[in-house]
């Protein structure tokens, strides 16, 4: 069984190579750029952007 993550219906960016573990939550107008890896249980809320070529650890709250 997969656990996908939550997505909120409003704006999502995600870049080339964006890897997010399960049961992650984003709210609106988040960008992810390119080479980035989500671990599990994290949490990004609203207006948020994320630069490339870093790793969020498990159970993070952006």
């Amino acid at each position: 069984m997969v656990r996908a993550p939550f997505l909120d219906n409003r704006v999502l960016m995600l870049d080339i190579d964006v890897i997010i573990g399960e049961m992650c939550l984003f709210a609106a107008q988040v960008g992810i750029a390119s080479v980035v890896t989500i671990g599990n249980n994290v949490k990004v809320w609203g207006q948020v952007g994320i630069s490339g070529d870093i790793i969020i650890e498990d159970g993070a709250t952006i």
